[in-house]
């Protein structure tokens, strides 16, 4: 018997390349973020790319392409018509290379999967695909640069590892705003227009970026693709752009840029920060001889040049901001014209930020909605959406009464002779009618496949009166399957039997799994009571544990026989 392959951590663990907290932490933000974890190793700075993709060839055999390597090609058309832009980005490969004379067409590829190689291999109709490994991160960030001719679609990825670090003013002082002119003066003289001309080329890149932007899902690459921006147009040593933390009420570094040379850490000033939050405005000067920054050491310290900040705002609240610096004695001094483009980028910058929240937070919303609706009753669930009703989200302790509800041979009664359609729509409609009676007496349906369901009555909060619900639910499902089993037979259908346990005690009630796929799970005695009633219980019967029986005993109504006397029995 051969041993289980290793997944990729623990491969990487073993051959010593990321430590086991580099793994958790890898692991914990890819539960987040999602994505890869080969590809969050290297974003995190956990292992160096070269090293992971030099390991991963030597496993398989094959050569490999780093992101620099693959962001600085130029890949011949010849190549990219092999295979249409579509098929690349769900399958996730780059054809690099093609030589027609012996017909092999070059890939890039996460993983080596003799699958894919066949698949491109017909579909581009070339006698051999040769691969190469690479990030999935670069092969996706290819794409959108040698397909859509996305300038700055390796803007994530190329970065480098400088860290940027916030350093506090020792003595603070009050730094001027810098007022920013207006875009595109009129010229004065014919040596005005080259300049001019410079300047409606770098406004056309703006709203070039705008485009780009708007077409963003992901914050951090819009923080990066900005960065990348504001490089090719102001003569920055190094960029650092920050978001706006509520809880921390401090803005809070998100991504970092320079421009060349291997730079340990970027220095933000805490003096620069203050100026942007108090004001919301833009700082430039030549730091060397501003008076304003003589008793800032923050600034002093790290051989500023010069510095320009401007902040993201939309409608007046702050979102983050951008910090630029040149640094050294011979560096460029920013200029009042940098500012200007800058403040434009952040506007742009901040509404693409904002349009992505918003989209999140609508999604966010729309997902509770659903988990809610089918969970609790409307009236519940507008309360839960509109927080105005506490919801468990964490687990908590209730008193609660459980109902159990379960499909009696549920294969034997619908007949084994039915289609796997007519069985699943008859148990969709079943399921249906079963949540609809538990929401009409204000219970939560905590599961409903269909053949089973589970309900709590006293959850979200109690109301005094659960076990009554309870049993009244009980004698309204029972009802109602009778009712529907008559329809059924008349039709010449089978009938559809159902048995319920009733128990009462303490549940903890939570939400379990991850955001997109997180779900209402509850623990206590009394659920699997509940379960060992409804087992216990024949067609038709509802089982009643001691405490819910004596609770209830001589209750007017609660458990006198009604109009389906001849099919409900009612036991302890």
């Amino acid at each position: 018997m051969s041993e289980p392959k290793l997944r990729l951590g623990e491969q990487l663990l073993a051959a010593g390349l990321i430590t086991d907290e580099g793994l958790r932490e890898a692991l914990a933000e890819q539960k987040v973020e999602g994505g890869y974890l080969a590809d969050r190793l290297v974003e995190l700075g956990l292992v160096d790319e070269r090293n992971l993709l030099r390991f991963l060839a030597e496993l398989t055999g094959a050569k490999y392409i780093t992101v620099d390597t693959l962001a600085k090609a130029q890949l011949p058309p010849e190549a990219l018509e092999k295979v249409p832009a579509r098929h690349a980005e769900l399958l996730c490969v780059l054809p690099l290379a093609f030589d027609a004379r012996d017909s092999v067409l070059t890939l890039a590829v996460p993983e080596l999967e003799q699958g894919l190689f066949e698949q491109v291999r017909l579909a581009a109709a070339v006698a051999k695909v040769q691969p190469i490994v690479a990030l999935r991160a670069s092969i996706r960030a290819g794409i959108r640069r040698f397909y859509y001719a996305d300038h700055y679609a390796f803007a994530t990825l190329d970065h480098g590892t400088a860290k940027p670090v916030v350093r506090p003013a020792v003595r603070e002082s009050i730094i001027a705003r810098s007022s920013a002119p207006k875009p595109m003066p009129q010229p004065k003289a014919a040596e005005d227009t080259e300049r001019l001309r410079n300047e409606l080329n770098r406004w056309k890149a703006v709203a070039e970026l705008s485009r780009v932007l708007a077409r963003e899902r992901n914050v951090k690459a819009l923080l990066h693709r900005a960065l990348a921006f504001a490089f090719d147009q102001i003569p920055a040593d190094d960029g650092v752009a920050l978001l706006w933390d509520p809880k921390a009420k401090q803005l809070v570094p998100r991504g970092v840029r320079v421009r060349s040379g291997e730079v340990a850490e970027v220095p933000v000033s805490e003096t620069l920060l203050k100026e942007i939050i108090s004001e919301g405005g833009a700082i430039t000067t030549d730091a060397t001889v501003d008076e304003r920054f003589s008793s800032s050491e923050s600034i002093m310290a790290s051989a500023l040049r010069s510095a320009l900040g401007v902040a993201l705002k939309v409608s007046d609240q702050l979102s983050g901001a951008l910090v630029f610096g040149t640094r050294g004695e011979n560096a460029a001094v920013f200029k009042p014209e940098d500012l200007a483009l800058a403040e434009e980028l952040a506007k742009e910058l901040a509404l693409a930020i904002e349009r992505i929240q918003t989209f999140r937070r609508e999604e966010t919303e729309n997902l509770q909605r659903d988990r809610y609706s089918k969970h609790f009753p409307p009236a519940t669930a507008d309360q839960i959406n509109q927080g105005a009703l506490k919801l468990p989200e964490g687990g908590e302790r209730y008193r609660a009464t459980v109902l159990s509800a379960r499909v009696i041979g549920s294969s034997a009664e619908l007949g084994d002779d039915a289609t796997p359609s007519s069985m699943v729509g008859t148990l969709s409609l079943h399921a249906e009618q079963m949540s609809d009676v538990v929401f009409a007496h204000g219970g939560m349906v905590l599961d409903n496949p269909g053949a089973h369901t589970v309900a709590l009555f006293g959850v979200p909060r109690e109301r005094g009166d659960e076990l009554d619900r309870a049993v009244i639910t009980a004698r309204e499902l029972l009802e109602r399957v009778q009712f529907a089993n008559e329809l059924r037979i008349a039709e010449g259908r089978p009938s559809l039997e159902i048995s319920i346990g009733i128990a009462r005690g303490d549940v903890i009630v939570g939400v379990v799994g991850e955001r997109m796929r997180s779900q209402f799970t509850a623990l206590g005695h009394a659920l699997s009571r509940a379960q060992q009633l409804v087992s216990s219980a024949h067609a038709g019967e509802l089982v009643l544990d001691d405490e819910v029986a004596q609770a209830i005993e001589g209750r007017a109504g609660a458990l006198e026989p009604g109009p389906i006397s001849g099919s409900q029995r009612v036991r302890r």
